[in-house]
């Protein structure tokens, strides 16, 4: 059972999260926040990736957070363009919730760090590399996650894969039609793109680990 169970960090309905603490510590202590995946369509705050970090951490006197956030058609439901946006908004206003909240929580804001697998592996490196680390994130570790969303890179990797239109909310094949049409916007949305023009002496003071699957 979480310390803090279903904290709103915002208005809608899927704006909760979890929060853990570890037992036993004196003074602040790092946090480390879990986005779940699901393609921004399904999943939980909880899923089967939390047991394992909360076994790594809390014994490490390492706070733990799960984030819920937006799916793609509340997004769509609430007029966010692109539909990506919402999660990606959702989980940088929960990191700046627990950032603003941190003395009620004995949480340290200087040291927090990210980790989620496939979508929710996107979301973080896209909360990293979109404007260089805005939320002064200290180490991100996506699992399996989506690089790119750019038709074209999958067609050159992966030809089989028919992924990614509905963050733009658009079919497969919409999106490959409309691909240099829409490349500026694929690209404001792939971390790919955003690591090639990032500010490199920002991104210095953040650990990156990447377990890769998807491209």
């Amino acid at each position: 059972m979480a310390t803090y169970e279903n904290l709103a960090y915002g208005p809608h309905d899927k704006h909760h999260l979890d929060l853990w603490l570890p037992k036993g510590t004196t003074g602040p202590v790092p946090l480390l926040a879990y986005v779940h995946g699901g393609g921004w369509q399904a999943g939980e705050i909880v899923d089967c990736g939390v047991p394992s970090i909360l076994r790594e951490c809390l014994p490490q006197g390492v706070a733990v957070a799960a984030i819920g956030y937006r799916f793609i058609e509340d997004a769509k439901k609430d007029g966010v363009n692109p539909p990506v946006r919402a999660p990606y908004e959702d989980c940088a206003r929960a990191v700046r919730f627990l950032q603003a909240e941190a003395g009620r929580f004995g949480l340290d804001a200087t040291r927090f760090g990210m980790t989620g697998g496939s979508a929710g592996g996107c979301t973080i490196l896209l909360l990293a590399l979109k404007d260089s680390n805005p939320l002064g994130l200290k180490a991100v570790w996506p699992a399996i996650a989506q690089t790119t969303l750019d038709p074209a890179l999958h067609a050159k990797w992966l030809p089989k894969l028919r992924y990614g239109a509905h963050a733009f909310g658009l079919t497969y094949d919409e999106l490959v039609r409309r691909r240099d049409e829409l490349k500026p916007l694929i690209d404001d949305w792939s971390p790919l793109s955003l690591l090639e023009k990032a500010d490199r002496t920002r991104l210095s003071k953040i650990c990156l680990c990447y377990q890769h699957h998807y491209p």
